[in-house]
């Protein structure tokens, strides 16, 4: 790390000393904003991947590791497992029962129907081993809600005789949200750079897809136990790049990049909507200061770096939150945190 690296980093210590990141609306805690410094020649480039592998053992999953590999027929016994239950857990009684409500409504799978998606499932893993190599699959799995450690998500990725990637993951359920006014960020990311152009991964792409036709969206209910209801729904996206981080950012649903603007860009919102979570404690504070140790963050963030992303990881009810950017000397910093749904709060 360069010495100008270090005092970067000394800087930014004291901008996020005690300082909190909250989301009013999710619940009336918080989860403080701290620094961190990205090393890219133990942990690889930064990508939504190596975040997942290295900083979500690190930082936040002292007792399991966030990510373990595992068998692509585990992967798909998921995914079958998620569509027979009407839940992406087990165990979970009351869940059934409303997901046997919604689809009493719209059509239970009946027995002919899930013969057929069996069916689809083993096609499309007999295609995946016979013509992906280094085929690999990734759990992630548990949020910092730990009773509910049961939550997993599975990411299938391999590689074409092209050399090119391939990523085939389910859409999971997301109960926290980040509003604009919250960290602000632009979407216009573009994936361009990433297309694939190989005969062979596209004719991959397109077998896949086919398969895909047969195992249509399903209703799938959420992972509560109290009432909430909440509904997603249940599928798989399969997506193709050059590369195998760049194919899974893509495909993963848990996934969502964008470029950082700023914490808490509305002043007027900041007033009504976050800082009565702070006025009790911080009494002695004026509000205008307070409001602008966020704003100096920012300026700071956008002045000293570069290409600044937004990684936010989303585990239903847990959001892992990194903001990273690269200094002058090459050098990669940002800041992290995380966002918390909490029931009946």
């Amino acid at each position: 790390m360069q010495p100008e690296t270090q005092q970067l980093l000394d800087t930014l210590e004291v901008l996020t000393d005690e300082l909190r990141f909250c989301v009013p609306r999710e619940n009336n805690a918080f989860h403080y904003i701290t620094p961190f410094r990205w090393d890219v020649e133990a942990q690889g480039e930064p990508n939504a991947l190596n975040l997942l592998k290295f900083k979500g053992s690190d930082q936040f999953m002292k007792f399991e590791r966030l990510v373990q590999p595992t068998d692509a027929e585990v992967a798909i016994a998921n995914w079958q497992a998620i569509e027979r239950r009407g839940t992406p857990i087990e165990d979970n009684d009351y869940a059934l029962e409303v997901f046997e409500e919604v689809n009493q409504q719209e059509g239970i799978l009946n027995q002919e129907t899930q013969a057929k998606r069996a069916a689809a499932y083993q096609s499309l893993l007999q295609l995946l081993k016979s013509e992906l190599q280094e085929l690999q699959t990734y759990r992630f799995s548990r949020s910092l809600n730990f009773s509910h450690e049961q939550y997993q998500i599975y990411v299938l990725l391999g590689k074409t005789q092209d050399n090119d990637w391939i990523c085939l993951a389910s859409t999971v359920p997301k109960q926290t949200k980040i509003k604009d006014q919250e960290i602000s960020r632009s979407f216009e990311r573009e994936f361009s750079v990433s297309q694939v152009s190989g005969a062979h991964t596209s004719a991959i792409v397109s077998r896949i897809e086919e398969i895909l036709a047969e195992l249509p969206p399903l209703k799938t209910y959420g992972v509560y136990d109290v009432g909430y209801k909440y509904t997603y729904e249940h599928k798989l996206i399969c997506k193709a790049a050059p590369t195998r981080e760049l194919a899974f950012e893509k495909a993963a649903d848990l996934v969502e990049i964008g470029r950082f603007k700023g914490f808490y860009p509305d002043e007027d919102y900041f007033r009504e909507e976050v800082h009565y979570d702070y006025e009790y404690e911080e009494r002695e504070m004026e509000l205008d200061e307070f409001y602008l140790r966020y704003q100096n963050l920012n300026q700071f963030l956008t002045q000293n770096l570069t290409n600044i992303l937004v990684y936010r990881l989303s585990f239903w009810d847990w959001d892992y939150i990194y903001i990273l950017g690269q200094t002058q000397a090459g050098d990669w910093l940002g800041v992290e945190t995380t966002n918390e749904f909490v029931f009946n709060p």
